[in-house]
């Protein structure tokens, strides 16, 4: 039952890790597309 339990915790902060990836891939690619427009603009 022990080692059941730390590999359900394993795999919850396996997804944590990716879903923060994800997130911030994310905010990444936002962001990069404002500074693409913003240079847009500006040009």
């Amino acid at each position: 039952m022990q080692g059941f339990q730390g590999a359900d915790l394993t795999i919850k902060s396996i997804k944590q890790s990716i879903n923060s990836k994800t997130q911030a891939i994310k905010r990444f690619k936002e962001t990069r597309g404002r500074a693409i427009v913003i240079g847009r603009g500006e040009t």
